[in-house]
């Protein structure tokens, strides 16, 4: 490895409230299409986004969203930044002995970071809500997922709702035991079924009039699957082999299973890089994105988190809170230990790397340049 082949130049530093500056993710059922490097400063209720120099700018003034006088969650769907509040309204404290215990809520989008969806939009609940999802559309109306419990009646709520731009309810579908995973051109419907002793991996995509369109099943044990962060209709399974072994299985919505890969460690995340693909998880392994083919592999029991390509070709992983580089071979270039805990990555105009930090005992937020 060569002695300092790359460089970090320090280029922004400022003080930031601690427990105040998070950065603003995608929602755990969204493929992630256009995510956009972001921080929300809670403390000042402004909204950063690096410019072309690589440093962090005041994108958005959300104090007016942060004032709601109930927590409000900042996340990012299909090109957008969103905010919501969830209020829970239940009698608890003031029904009698005999009472049923009732409760409903209201799901309410504050803001939209491109003015094109109706805000604020109140979603009422029969129910508690405990975890929901939702993606913009095209037309301007939303995909909303929720996923909730009621007690009277006794059930479960796992709904998927579709909204017309009007803020009219078009459809509504119970999932049952489905999750569903928003994709651009529709919803992947994922669910375990148990059959001869196994999970066994049924897969239903929906187009987005709600409408069943093709359905595949995977006979063997499947325990979770991951998606790419682009726009991509695609699925990826991961299903269990002989341990530690696993499988990587990539599903077309149109025809099925289209590829999979053999390998020797599990599947945290996926990334796409150029016509290939970037598996972590007990390592990294780089793999043709059509055949699944592995080009190049890294044995590793460190865990990482991709922070990009820069301009070279060169890849970028975190570990532990060193920042490394590799070629595309997976070879080690180098690697730097920057101050404070690395919150996340984007790259300037010039397509070099920028890692952005946080130091909390300092409440000190910082922007390194690596070259």
């Amino acid at each position: 490895m060569a002695k300092k082949a790359t460089r970090a130049e320090l280029i922004q530093e400022w003080v930031e409230a601690d427990k105040s500056w998070i950065p603003i993710n995608p929602n755990r059922h969204d493929t992630q299409q256009a995510v956009q490097p972001a921080y929300l400063a809670r403390g000042r209720g402004l909204i950063y986004r690096p410019d072309p120099s690589g440093r962090l700018e005041p994108w958005a003034d959300c104090a007016h969203v942060l004032g709601q006088g109930q927590p409000v969650q900042f996340f990012q769907s299909g090109g957008h930044i969103l905010a919501q509040m969830l209020d829970i309204r239940s009698n608890a404290r003031t029904r009698g002995p005999r009472d049923p215990l009732e409760e409903e809520c209201t799901l309410t989008l504050l803001w939209d970071s491109e003015g094109t969806l109706p805000c604020p939009f109140p979603m009422e609940i029969n129910g508690r809500c405990v975890y929901s999802a939702i993606a913009p559309q095209a037309d301007g109306g939303l995909l909303v997922y929720i996923h909730g419990v009621c007690y009277n009646p006794s059930g479960s709520i796992r709904d998927l709702i579709r909204y017309a731009p009007s803020g009219e309810a078009v459809w509504k579908r119970d999932l049952g035991f489905a999750t569903p995973l928003f994709c651009p051109g529709g919803i992947w419907m994922i669910s375990l079924l148990r059959s001869n002793g196994q999970d066994v991996g049924d897969f239903a995509w929906r187009d987005l009039d709600g409408e069943e369109r093709a359905h595949f099943q995977l006979l063997e044990s499947c325990r979770r699957h991951v998606s790419l962060p682009e726009d991509s209709d695609d699925l990826w399974v991961f299903t269990e082999d002989q341990y530690p072994m696993c499988n990587l299985v990539r599903l077309n919505r149109e025809t099925g299973e289209e590829a999979r890969v053999r390998l020797n460690n599990w599947v945290t995340s996926l990334h796409p890089v150029g016509d290939m693909v970037l598996r972590l998880g007990g390592g990294a392994t780089l793999l043709e994105r059509d055949t699944l083919q592995v080009r190049a592999d890294l044995s590793s029991k460190q865990p990482s988190h991709f922070l990009g390509q820069d301009s070279r070709g060169r890849l970028w992983l975190e570990n532990k809170g060193m920042v490394e580089c590799y070629d595309l071979d997976l070879k080690e270039i180098s690697r730097h230990r920057l101050k404070g805990s690395v919150m996340g990555s984007h790259l300037d105009g010039d397509g070099t790397l920028c890692v952005v930090t946080y130091q909390a005992k300092e409440e000190l937020a910082r922007v390194y340049r690596i070259f």
